[in-house]
């Protein structure tokens, strides 16, 4: 099941969300962004920083930021976020 959240306003939450964690980031130019693909299916997007990691599963709606030793910081289930919520996230 694909959730209905637009690549752009993933995006938009992961600058949030790193920027809440300590990431020295102004803009999401500053954020690589790679697309994962299987099976000729996009599956997830892994946005990086030097020091953060953040990875979009999209077919489960999950949001999942990791530091840079690998530790899970937060999981965001984009399912449960209401349009409000993903502006507020």
């Amino acid at each position: 099941m694909q959730v209905s959240v637009t690549a752009a306003e993933v995006r938009n939450i992961v600058l949030r969300v790193l920027s809440r964690h300590g990431a020295v980031v102004q803009d999401l130019s500053e954020i690589e962004e790679r697309i994962r693909i299987s099976d000729g299916r996009r599956v997830a997007h892994v946005f990086r920083t030097d020091d953060y990691m953040a990875m979009w599963m999209i077919d489960v709606g999950l949001l999942q930021f990791y530091d840079a030793e690998g530790n899970m910081l937060v999981t965001i289930n984009l399912m449960l976020m209401s349009p409000a919520g993903r502006v507020a996230a």
